[in-house]
């Protein structure tokens, strides 16, 4: 198996498809060509394999920082809806706020340590969740 390019590694992190099914029902791989100018509408750098690859560790350490995911779509019957995971970046000693903010724009505020993060019961709609940390001192 060999090693893929950075640029393909980027464009399969981010959903480009490495090839499709034409009308034909034939297989076509997808280009470089194509692949830089998906990457590019994407306002993502990906013009050489350097570039490419310093993109593709922009978005691994923003991954790396962020305390939760950016969207999440849960069901209500589904028991990881009652907390929010933290992301690596956060660390087990953290210190949250998280602000809960209804459709009506009604807002919750919630503190603890730690994540897991436990929700209150929550209606069915749609929410935005802000968090806020600190890493706590000993």
């Amino acid at each position: 198996m060999t090693d893929l390019s950075p640029r393909r590694k980027l464009a399969d992190r981010l959903g480009i498809l490495s090839g499709f099914s034409d009308t034909d029902e034939v297989y076509r791989d997808t280009s470089e060509d194509t692949r830089i100018r998906l990457l590019s509408a994407l306002g993502i750098d990906a013009e050489t394999e350097a570039t490419a690859q310093a993109s593709l560790d922009r978005l691994e350490a923003d991954d790396a920082a962020r305390l939760v995911d950016p969207v999440a779509v849960v069901s209500v019957l589904a028991p990881a809806a009652r907390e929010v995971p933290l992301g690596t970046g956060a660390g087990g000693d953290l210190e949250w706020t998280l602000a809960i903010t209804a459709e009506d724009g009604r807002t919750r505020t919630l503190e603890g340590k730690g994540g897991p993060i436990p929700l209150p019961d929550l209606t069915p709609g749609y929410y935005s969740l802000r968090v806020r940390g600190a890493l706590g001192g000993s």
